[in-house]
């Protein structure tokens, strides 16, 4: 960092542009607490618009060299392919009412439906294979638990994370999650911990325990879906139709 001398004698405009400067220092990269530890909020490393294709992104999954957006607003009943550079590829209709949060397992898709109050597993082709009635009203996301093969979920206006086997029954198992604002829209599953998002604008990293390992500002009002590609986390928010690629 460049150190900034006092002169005695400087002019006014000389002294603001000090204080700028100074204040520049201070305050930048202002995205949050980034990973818990005050430096700065997560990294872009890319961002792509899913308009005029779909608006309002909400879930969001990874398989292969594919990103699957689902849509929460009219229209309903579709998934959108693009590839990893944002290129739209084609689309996908389901049966799904309200698509929220989209989950890969690995063989199927797992596909929270918020009006039903239904999970939907679909094949690696969206042909649709069965559901199920979700515990609570209003599943807002669902991920898959590679190491205890079941799942978890989120729903509208409660403030858990609920561990459900792949048939609905809960576990007994639940996750607190941080905050204040009984929503959380976005949840991944990575190597034994959790990613979620809420619609206070914050991502977290969660373990099994519900201890805060990382958290951040997200990068836009409104952050949804969540997946992961192994390296980077990738964020659908439907405040600015985006969906971004960062490094937490």
């Amino acid at each position: 960092m460049r150190t900034i001398k006092k002169h005695w004698g400087v002019g006014f405009g000389t002294i603001m542009l000090i204080m700028l400067l100074g204040s520049m220092l201070t305050c930048g990269g202002g995205g949050g607490n980034g990973n818990g530890g005050g430096n700065g909020g997560p990294t872009i490393i890319s961002s792509f618009s899913t308009t005029p294709y779909t608006t309002e992104p909400q879930g969001i999954e990874i398989k292969g060299s594919s990103i699957f957006v689902a849509r929460g607003e009219n229209p309903y009943y579709t998934v959108y392919e693009f590839d990893m550079n944002g290129n739209y590829i084609g689309s996908y209709p389901t049966s799904n009412s309200c698509p929220r949060e989209i989950d890969w397992d690995g063989t199927y898709f797992w596909h929270a439906d918020a009006c039903i109050f239904r999970i939907q597993k679909y094949d690696n082709s969206f042909t649709f294979i069965s559901s199920f009635s979700t515990p609570y009203d209003a599943p807002r996301s669902v991920t898959y638990d590679t190491s205890r093969g079941t799942l978890w979920a989120t729903f509208f206006n409660r403030s858990y994370i609920y561990e459900m086997n792949t048939s609905g029954s809960l576990t007994g198992n639940s996750i607190l999650i941080p905050g204040t604002f009984t929503e959380a829209p976005g949840l991944k599953y990575v190597s034994g911990n959790f990613w979620v998002s809420t619609h206070e604008g914050k991502i977290y990293k969660l373990d099994y325990s519900g201890n805060v390992l990382a958290s951040f500002n997200s990068l836009a009002s409104q952050p949804n879906g969540i997946a992961w590609d192994g390296t980077y986390l990738w964020i659908a928010d439907s405040s600015t139709d985006m969906v971004y690629q960062i490094l937490p």
